[in-house]
């Protein structure tokens, strides 16, 4: 795969010419709606591929895949312009296959009801698993369920496992409570056909330790019996500065989720602080990608963060008419200065561009972590791109670890 860096003076149709690729395969591959409205600074993805075929009258994927030995889930990561649909027309070309994998990664995806179906039907080829968010802890244990018909029938199309992300995040465990919750999880996840539980965990102070020790416990014991999985969810930062936490997910968890966090840190870097981590607890880490960048704003008398989501990032740049630099620790940035309610403003922008975020994701094969978590709503197409083209998926491979 090359990136193309769109400068002054170029189109869409130069751009093919230059690389040999056809201007629709452009369009296709970058979400490209307006083709004349493109900005100088975007990252254009020019995917390579080994073996590609032209589409026929009368031909689906099901006839495709049929034709090549190819699964639809796989034929749907190597073409995202199908979306997870079954539409294709005459004189589509699509990839059946690409360069040899540097590795291979499970992928989980966050969402819930209220996610965008047509970034759910991208995305959801790409998948491991799908945790699905929605539910609601009571004080006394009990679980309401959320509207996950849909998602699971989504789950169920595209090969992905679903798990219930549950937060415990201001749980409070007692024998009464625990034990409610534990019920209730078996009766659940059985019913409605799912894979196991995600479990979002708050930073826990050495004390709090032995309570939510014997509620994961309680959990994974009574769900691995049945045939389901106990994944954890934490931030970050947290995992890395807390033993009692860490020790928790890795004696507990199948996957180890770890959720971005508002440091603006590079892949590379996050990857550094989970090298000491042994090889057994690496290969259960999911690390997040990055789906955000960090605006400090500050002025004479305050300082404000806001969070913006990356592909509007280089537009406010070009806007700005600012250039962005790359740092010595792999991140992006630029800044500017504004006039605000008659208050003058500087905003420092720092995020993880493309081309970092591919560095990144050969630093994770490196790391030999077990997988990578994303943002349904918020990925872009270029970093579903980049993991096509770098690994190849686990599907369905939940682990099983005998403690």
């Amino acid at each position: 795969m090359l990136i193309h860096t769109f400068r002054e003076g170029d189109t869409l149709f130069k751009i093919a010419r230059q690389y040999a690729v056809s201007p629709t395969r452009l369009l296709e591959d970058n979400a490209i709606t307006e083709p004349d409205r493109i900005t100088p600074g975007r990252r254009i993805l020019i995917s390579g591929a080994t073996r590609r075929y032209t589409v026929r009258g009368g031909d689906s994927i099901e006839s495709v895949c049929k034709r090549f030995g190819i699964g639809p889930g796989a034929l749907c990561r190597m073409n995202p312009a199908l979306c997870g649909t079954d539409s294709m027309y005459p004189g589509q070309v699509l990839t059946l296959s690409t360069p040899t994998p540097i590795g291979t990664l499970a992928v989980l995806g966050h969402g819930d009801s209220e996610t965008d179906r047509t970034a759910l039907r991208q995305i959801m080829p790409y998948l491991s698993y799908f945790a699905i968010g929605g539910a609601v802890l009571h004080d006394d244990g009990t679980l309401t369920m959320p509207r996950d018909k849909e998602l699971l029938s989504f789950c169920s199309r595209y090969e992905a496992e679903p798990l219930l992300t549950v937060s415990l995040l201001d749980f409070v465990p007692a024998e009464v409570t625990v034990r409610q919750l534990i019920s209730g999880l078996r009766h659940d996840l059985t019913q409605r056909r799912y894979g196991g539980v995600l479990l979002r965990l708050p930073a826990l102070a050495d004390e709090e330790g032995e309570a939510f020790r014997e509620l994961i416990g309680g959990i994974k014991s009574t769900l691995n019996r049945i045939g389901l999985c106990v994944f954890t969810e934490c931030e970050e930062g947290a995992f890395v500065s807390s033993r009692t936490l860490r020790l928790l997910c890795s004696v507990f968890a199948e996957g180890m989720v770890l959720s971005y966090d508002s440091r603006a840190r590079s892949i590379q870097e996050r990857m550094a602080d989970l090298r000491h981590l042994p090889g057994r607890e690496r290969g259960r880490v999911f690390a997040a990608l990055p789906y955000f960048g960090v605006d400090r704003i500050r002025s004479a008398k305050e300082e404000e963060i806001r969070y913006l989501p990356l592909p509007a990032i280089p537009d406010i740049a070009y806007r700005k008419h600012t250039a962005i630099s790359q740092q010595p620790d792999g991140m992006a940035a630029f800044s500017y200065q504004e006039i605000h309610g008659g208050v003058r403003r500087t905003h420092q922008i720092t995020y993880e561009d493309p081309e970092a975020i591919r560095e990144g994701l050969q630093e994770i094969n490196r790391t030999a972590i077990g997988g990578v978590s994303l943002e349904v709503g918020h990925t872009t197409v270029e970093t579903l791109l980049m993991l096509v083209e770098l690994f190849s998926f686990a599907r369905r491979e939940i682990r099983r670890y005998k403690l």
